[in-house]
């Protein structure tokens, strides 16, 4: 009896650990691809279970955004976390401005995420993205007018680039 017990509660706990281990909510919610532009980002996802049910799970997430020089920001990076939650889209767009001290690096940042499937109060392994940013120095410029423009701006070549910016917040924070 005992041989049986504790067979049942090694493969309990195996089976406990895997799933905080494994990447268990890939089978669930799979990021595909990540765009940065300047401090805003638009991520698309796919969601396995759409095929079959428009149940969707509960998530919560850590983004955590690094900057390229070792010493930038005294060494440190900037993280978030949110959720659980469930998504609607199959696309977000945020701003992570919130990492402004690790973005503003003259070389760039890494940006990575993991999402967590929460199944009641058990959190399951991660997935995760990862996306590496080389930092232009001019990001966004700021015309004579006091107007700033980003890449997707159709007035981008039109624009000076006396007043370039790495970030949007550094663009709007030299407006008077």
């Amino acid at each position: 009896m005992i041989d049986r017990t504790l067979f049942i509660a090694g493969w309990a706990a195996v089976t406990w650990f895997a799933l905080q281990a494994l990447p268990v909510t890939r089978l669930v919610y799979q990021p595909d691809t990540v765009e940065i532009v300047g401090d805003d980002l638009t991520l698309y996802r796919d969601f396995p279970a759409d095929s079959w049910t428009n149940w969707r799970p509960r998530i919560s997430y850590v983004e955590i955004v690094r900057p390229l020089t070792a010493t930038h920001n005294g060494g440190q990076s900037c993280q978030k976390e949110g959720g659980p939650f469930r998504y609607t889209r199959e696309f977000g767009n945020w701003s992570i401005d919130w990492a402004a001290d690790c973005l503003d690096d003259p070389e760039g940042f890494m940006w990575s995420a993991y999402w967590y499937w929460h199944i009641g109060a058990l959190r399951v392994g991660p997935t995760s993205l990862y996306q590496r940013t080389l930092r232009d120095p001019c990001q966004y410029r700021v015309s004579t007018t006091g107007i700033i423009h980003g890449p997707d701006s159709p007035h981008w070549s039109q624009t000076s680039t006396e007043r370039c910016f790495p970030t949007r917040a550094a663009a709007e924070a030299s407006l008077p």
